[in-house]
């Protein structure tokens, strides 16, 4: 029986990752997302649409029949980010709208204890502070969210191409109760 997923943000780098391992499983059909369809890669048994995570009308009908739902979601403009805050509830809206009931997704560890000095000081308040920001925002969303899709967040402190260079970065994890 073919099983079917929708993942979002297939086109930037971890997406690029996953649907390469995705792509190998027999009898899984995925639908790949990305806002710029020019970013997206040919796989398998994959399917690419053009939707915008904060309107759920251009994924909503692709979003039926799905078992599960990923995202690797990230945001290009590090100015003017809304894409956690205003996306995810509308990831959320749809999922419940098309009876998907699993969200799978990676954000980032923004406010995990052991972010390493320079980044916790520098990096992070410097450039990328709105990044986070918005990503509290969606904490807030998930933290008050009581509905029936269940989801679990990864939330590493940083993801890199090759080997992990530290022992002690970590992956912290949220989920639904």
């Amino acid at each position: 029986m073919e099983q079917k997923m929708i993942v979002f943000g297939g086109s930037g780098n971890s997406g690029k990752f996953l649907l390469k391992h995705l792509s190998a499983i027999p009898g899984l059909s995925i639908v790949a997302t990305s806002r710029n369809p020019a970013k997206a890669q040919a796989y398998p048994n994959v399917k690419w649409i053009q939707a915008d995570p904060k309107d759920r009308k251009t994924y909503i009908e692709e979003m039926k029949g799905c078992g599960v739902a990923v995202s690797l979601l990230g945001s290009e403009d590090k100015k003017n980010v809304d894409v956690y805050s205003k996306g995810y509830p509308e990831i959320i809206k749809a999922m419940e709208e098309a009876g998907v009931a699993r969200l799978i997704f990676v954000s980032a560890s923004h406010d995990h204890p052991d972010q390493p000095f320079f980044f916790k000081h520098v990096i992070k308040p410097a450039f990328l502070s709105h990044v986070f920001d918005d990503m509290e925002r969606m904490d807030k969303f998930f933290n008050a969210y009581n509905g029936p899709v269940k989801w679990t967040n990864l939330r590493p402190m940083r993801l890199v191409d090759g080997k992990r260079k530290k022992e002690k970065e970590k992956t912290a994890l949220a989920h639904s109760p």
